[in-house]
């Protein structure tokens, strides 16, 4: 549509929606296979239908028009024709040898205008709603009479009956058998086997999930579609059932108020299931209301919800556009979108914890030395001075909560937090998932002053593909988990669904740490042997720092000597087993402020079973040990 002057070119950026009072997608309708488009011009309302017929014999593209009543004339442009246009009534044709070209509308009140090669159907001013065609076609010059006959004495038929749910397109579920993990460590990691081989020749790049009030899983995958997952607690059938399919890249899932919303390309898209025959029926336009870009790698990415509920999202790439490497804020009825930090590169993996704290990760590249896993704060910059989105470059940015070395995380996914006290972790406990490593880490958080500081622990759990979204089920209690192979990672399988339950063996790792003028406290689920504990031998201490620059990640450098590429080993001089005998002080010479601090251990517990392991964190500040 253009305005009544037919003029359609406008200052208006094009990596941004027009503005809603000249035109607004709606969504669309689903009918069988059947489509309908639904949008306004200047505020009025239309429902078209595109559809390919076959007339007199003669491939005919054929959309169905329904324009709502209108107080100012209204322009639709038809399609362009080459050569000398010839204009009979509501018919416009040319030909060129053999070969004729027709554009023609049905009978409405309103004509055609040429405009260059362009032809527009302009429509008066009208207090009724109006239902018409536009035909369109190609073909031999001695088709042309029989079709315009048929043409002619052709109905509109009445979209009415599309806008109401139709038979269900996709109504056989895909049946798979799942399997249970081994439960000998402290966490059993159980597959629902996806169905790869399936006859929609499906992908399956798992990049959301969440959960419906019923139990059922919805999973997304980037090439599309989404899908809702049934199953039993043994896992002996998983039924998986398409629910929508044809989606712009969807990176993000939640269910809001019990209906799936997707992060798209450019778009936060809500879907209704209508008649409630398990596919979705409407695909509403909730909010398209930020700048998307052509980028290679501008994605959006993630989806959460805080407790007002609003959304949230990565918006990478594209850092010359105003929304470029921002996480996005947009308000729950999709009416407001505000940029709540900036400096991002390309992260995957976003949360939304107890308190509304927002915590998301970034991948090791151009201005990140390193991943960084971060709690961020309205207004922050986290790094990436290409999307700082400031009249000044900042000359620093917001610290991490902690760095992670590529061989303990190169590529980070999201975070999940411990929702109950039966994951043998306790209740409001962080979670971090890594992409690259496609392992499941606690994150052992401090506070001091101000500043957040912390390290991982390893699991011990390995997932199938690389995962990037974990949600604990609010039935069951278990994390879920899904992921995908999209780029390096350790992953095995294209995607991956997986649930990881808690055995009830305690954990053979730290579950705390602390950072103290006193030395480095570690806190463990496990009694320790005291005489392993207890002495220095059994503990390693390393340290390093990385450079911001615009190079692609960073070398390691030494704290001691800044120049110097290479670590610090740190000497140990004493650890000492608390009363509780879990808890461990280590007295460790030349402890301060640094980039990367990893930590070996090699202990057992009380009944002599091995814990071995490392601890990865951030130094900024040492706390006063009161």
């Amino acid at each position: 549509m253009a305005d009544p002057q037919g003029k359609t070119t406008s200052k208006h950026p094009a990596t941004l929606p027009l503005p809603r009072d000249w035109g607004h997608f709606e969504g669309l309708h689903l009918h069988g296979q059947r489509v309908v488009l639904a949008y306004t011009v200047q505020g009025v309302r239309l429902r078209e239908s595109p559809w390919l017929e076959k007339l007199a014999g003669e491939s005919v593209i054929v959309r169905t028009l329904e324009v709502a009543p209108s107080r100012t004339e209204l322009r639709l442009l038809v399609g362009e024709l080459p050569g000398k246009i010839s204009i009979t009534g509501l018919t416009a044709q040319t030909a060129q040898g053999e070969t004729q070209q027709a554009i023609r509308v049905s009978e409405v009140d309103g004509k055609l205008i040429p405009e260059g090669q362009r032809l527009w159907l302009s429509l008066p001013a009208s207090s009724r709603s109006r239902q018409f065609e536009v035909a369109l076609w190609s073909g031999a010059r001695s088709a042309w009479p029989g079709l315009a006959k048929a043409l002619t004495g052709r109905a509109t038929p009445s979209l009415q009956a599309l806008l109401k749910p139709g038979p269900g397109r996709y109504p056989h579920a895909l049946v798979t058998r799942g399997e249970l993990g081994k439960t000998e460590a402290s966490y059993a990691v159980d597959t629902l086997t996806i169905p790869y081989d399936n006859p929609h020749r499906a992908l399956f790049f798992c990049t959301g999930l969440d959960f419906l009030p019923d139990g059922r899983v919805a999973v997304c995958t980037c090439h599309g579609d989404v899908w809702l997952v049934k199953y039993d607690e043994k896992l002996e059938k998983i039924a998986w059932r398409r629910f929508a399919t044809g989606l712009y890249q969807p990176l993000g899932l939640r269910v809001v108020d019990g209906r799936v919303v997707l992060l798209e390309r450019g778009q936060l898209t809500r879907l209704h299931d209508l008649n409630h025959d398990g596919e979705a029926d409407f695909y509403e336009n909730l909010c398209n209301q930020w700048h998307t870009g052509p980028g290679e790698h501008s994605f959006d990415t993630c989806l959460e919800t805080d407790s007002q509920g609003n959304f949230y999202f990565f918006k990478t790439g594209d850092t010359n556009l105003p929304h470029g490497g921002c996480l996005l804020r947009v308000s729950k009825d999709g009416q407001k979108v505000d940029i709540f930090a900036t400096g991002f590169r390309h992260p995957i993996g976003l949360s939304i914890g107890p308190g509304d704290v927002v915590t998301g990760a970034d991948q090791e590249g151009n201005w990140m030395p390193s991943t960084r896993l971060d709690i961020y704060r309205q207004g922050g910059f986290y790094g990436d001075l290409r999307a700082h989105h400031r009249q000044q470059a900042p000359a620093s940015y917001d610290p991490p909560l902690c760095w992670l070395p590529k061989e303990i995380d190169n590529s980070a996914g999201g975070q999940v937090w411990v929702p109950h006290d039966r994951f043998g972790l306790p209740r409001g406990q962080m979670l971090h998932l890594s992409y690259g490593r496609c392992k499941l880490y606690a994150v052992l958080t401090q506070k001091v002053g101000e500043l957040w500081q912390g390290g991982v622990v390893d699991l011990g759990v390995q997932f199938l593909s690389g995962s990037a979204r974990g949600r604990f089920h609010p039935r069951d209690g278990h994390l879920y988990v899904c992921g995908l192979n999209g780029w390096q990672t350790a992953a095995k399988k294209d995607g991956c669904l997986q649930r990881v339950r808690f055995t009830g063996q305690a954990l053979p790792m730290p579950t705390s740490l602390a950072f103290t003028r006193d030395g480095i406290r570690l806190g463990f689920a496990r009694k320790l042997d005291a005489r392993q504990a207890s002495s220095r031998d059994s503990y390693r201490v390393e340290q390093w720092n990385y450079r911001w620059t615009a190079n692609y990640g960073s070398p390691r450098y030494s704290v001691k000597n800044p120049e110097h590429v290479g670590r610090d080993v740190l000497q140990v001089q004493s650890a000492h087993l608390g009363e509780d005998g879990r808890s461990v002080l280590l007295k460790v010479k030349d402890l301060g402020p640094a980039m990367q601090v990893r930590i070996g251990y090699e202990l057992a517990d009380t009944s002599g079973k091995p814990l071995r392991g490392q601890v990865h964190g951030t130094i900024h500040r040492l706390a006063n040990d009161k």
